[in-house]
């Protein structure tokens, strides 16, 4: 019988320093404002309200109506990760704050693995024309995109909101 596999060949795959690259940059705006204006890189958390809950109990309801079923899996498989979850995507998002006021640049659609996205505020995109989206591929191409988006001139403007508002408070 003929192997229908194609011949592999280990590949060099660059490591995703998405999350430490983030928050270190989170942590820089302190510096460069001189305290005034911080930031925050965390995941995207939800609050359920009256709705999504009574919809939610729907749901447990008919899922406890029908049968279940769980995968058995080969002894050979078992306690192996599966490698799909290198590509379930988890939302972070970068904010900018002071003791007033708060601003979204972007949220980022991470995974372990590149390509990784960012959705970006729309006036942010509009002064630097950014393809919202647009996947970046590796470590270098993020840091590029970051350093378009604080350069913006609505991400300056805000800073320099922020910084204005925070001299007059002192």
């Amino acid at each position: 019988m003929d192997s229908l596999w194609p011949k592999f060949e280990e590949q060099d795959i660059e490591v995703n320093d998405s999350i430490q690259i983030l928050r270190e940059q989170a942590r820089a705006i302190k510096s460069e404002t001189n305290g005034i204006v911080s930031a925050t890189f965390s995941k995207m958390n939800y609050k359920t309200g009256p709705t999504h809950a009574m919809k939610s109990l729907s749901l447990i309801a008919t899922a406890m109506a029908s049968a279940t079923y769980e995968e058995v899996l080969d002894e050979e498989l078992s306690g192996k990760k599966d490698v799909n979850d290198l590509y379930s995507i988890t939302k972070y998002k970068f904010e900018i704050f002071n003791s007033e006021y708060r601003f979204r640049l972007f949220i980022v659609n991470y995974r372990e693995m590149f390509p990784i996205s960012l959705d970006v505020d729309e006036g942010i995109l509009q002064d630097i024309q950014y393809k919202n989206a647009a996947p970046l591929s590796s470590n270098k191409e993020l840091k590029t995109a970051l350093s378009d988006i604080f350069s913006s001139f609505k991400v300056r403007s805000v800073v320099a909101k922020m910084l204005q508002q925070g001299k007059h408070a002192e």
